[in-house]
């Protein structure tokens, strides 16, 4: 029987399918590996995982202290964000890498109608257990200060209670939404929520 291995990654970026029996297939998946420490996940799968049958209520919960999460921050990986947040009671580091990332777009069922992140974030948000008693580490790489970027920075920052260290390091990309200075300013501001050990670079 595996007993769980120490640090996972999975990594499913050059996957073209994205339903209902996928997401089966990657719960199912977290429990062959069940990772004990460490667990890194892509953008696929937070936008496949919430798509299985009754997945509420579901989460597998691991012992792991680390996640990392690869996202493009796109509405569709809003609930998968929530998901695996709620399936590490014991989190204390959490690092979320932002870049691109395929959106499924013609695939994706979202688990709520409407999806909302300002809704699950800011106004109504679950505040999960290791958020408020175990997370003392959060890292963002990439930050440009997008609207789900600043919901989810906002919740991390309202309600970290046992947080010490907070680093956001922004993108060095020039984009719509304008350039690093105007990337560190929406971070500094974000962070100006709560006093935390924060660090803008």
């Amino acid at each position: 029987m595996n007993k769980g291995l120490d640090e996972v990654e999975l990594d499913f970026g050059l996957e073209s399918v994205c339903s209902c029996s996928m997401a089966d297939f990657l719960y199912k998946l977290f429990f062959q590996v069940f990772p004990l420490r460490a667990l890194t996940v892509c953008t696929y799968i937070l936008q496949v995982v919430t798509m299985g049958e009754d997945f509420i209520g579901m989460e597998p919960s691991f012992p792991l202290t680390h996640l990392t999460l690869k996202t493009a921050m796109h509405d569709y990986e809003q609930v998968g964000i929530r998901y695996f947040l709620n399936s590490c009671p014991h989190l204390e580091t959490l690092e979320i890498q932002l870049g691109p990332g395929r959106i499924f777009h013609d695939d994706y069922e979202a688990p709520y109608n409407p999806l909302d992140p300002h809704e699950l974030w800011i106004r109504h948000p679950v505040v999960f257990s290791c958020v408020t008693q175990t997370l003392r580490e959060v890292e963002i790489k990439g930050f440009k200060g997008t609207p789900n970027e600043i919901y989810v920075l906002n919740y991390l920052v309202t309600n970290g209670r046992v947080m010490k260290k907070l680093t956001v390091i922004t993108s060095r990309e020039m984009s719509n939404r304008g350039n690093p200075t105007v990337y560190r300013n929406i971070a500094k501001e974000a962070l100006m929520i709560k006093s935390a050990r924060k660090i803008c670079s």
